[in-house]
């Protein structure tokens, strides 16, 4: 898996997916388990959310055969997140009830967190703004109540998201600024997650018109490595999003780089994507065709 997971961070995509693949011929549940994962983790990358979910879910079995339960939680959210992006927000808002009831019965801090912080993006996805609210002031309780008030950090970024999602960008930008520094300041409990403070805080600067801040904030999103390595699909939109930046600045060679490359990373995307056809469309424009 660490070999897959180097490749992936190095962009090369197919050898990521030999090297993943390779766990599943141990015939051993936590390698079926870690392979199905990672291959799901990169169908996310490739904008593939439909395949990544058949993936989580054979890697779901194989952990629960063995009663892994820190990866069983982790499977869990992961297909609670693709349920978002997906738009299954049926299926994801059973499949969060089902995380915060095993954090709960564990006992488990940072998981009750991680489930809450899930909760409040499922609700704000679903057009839930006071729902998704509930969940940030339910998020913040438990932090209140354990032992690392560094977390607090997941409460502001979830409120930082739903004062963007209200168009509140001056209190979205102070709550995810607040979010993001305490994130980089120190070692993350989840270092992974960095990417989801990443992103939020580059689309304040691009929709209230600050491009220069926002590529800076994209173009870091790009140099992340186990940073992304769970939201791939935050990484490929990020070239999507430089794409529309340089576009508005009229670097037409520079903004035809990064939809190629987005493009290039979701050729294979689930129909429907929104982004596809907006950068295929901006494309064609840049090209004259």
């Amino acid at each position: 898996q660490a070999k897959g997971d180097i490749f992936a961070c190095k962009g090369d995509l197919e050898a990521a997916e030999a090297q993943y693949r390779r766990l599943l011929k141990m015939n051993e549940p936590i390698a079926l388990s870690y392979g199905w994962e990672s291959l799901g983790e990169l169908e996310i990358t490739k904008g593939r959310f439909k395949a990544a979910q058949d993936f989580l879910r054979m890697a779901l079995q194989s952990a629960e055969e063995i009663e892994e339960d820190e990866e069983i939680f982790f499977i869990k959210s992961a297909l609670a997140y693709v349920q978002i992006r997906s738009g299954m927000m049926d299926d994801a808002f059973s499949q969060i009830e089902k995380v915060i009831e095993d954090a709960e019965e564990a006992g488990s801090y940072g998981n009750q967190i991680a489930a809450l912080y899930w909760k409040g993006w499922a609700a704000l996805a679903d057009d839930m703004p006071g729902k998704a609210r509930q969940a940030a002031e339910d998020l913040k309780k438990v932090v209140e109540e354990g032992v690392n008030p560094r977390l607090i950090r997941y409460y502001h970024n979830l409120i930082g998201r739903i004062e963007l999602e209200e168009g509140n960008h001056a209190q979205a930008l102070r709550s995810l600024q607040t979010a993001a520094g305490m994130m980089f300041s120190e070692p993350s409990f989840w270092p992974s997650d960095q990417a989801l403070f990443m992103e939020p805080l580059a689309d304040v600067f691009f929709i209230s018109g600050d491009l220069d801040r926002a590529q800076d904030e994209y173009e870091k999103i790009q140099r992340l490595t186990t940073g992304r390595l769970l939201y791939g699909d935050i990484y490929a939109k990020s070239f999507y999003m430089t794409g529309r930046i340089f576009e508005q600045q009229g670097r037409k060679g520079r903004a035809i780089e990064h939809y190629d490359r987005f493009l290039d990373l979701w050729k294979d995307a689930d129909p429907g994507l929104p982004e596809v056809e907006d950068a295929r469309k901006r494309l064609a424009g840049l090209r004259g065709n």
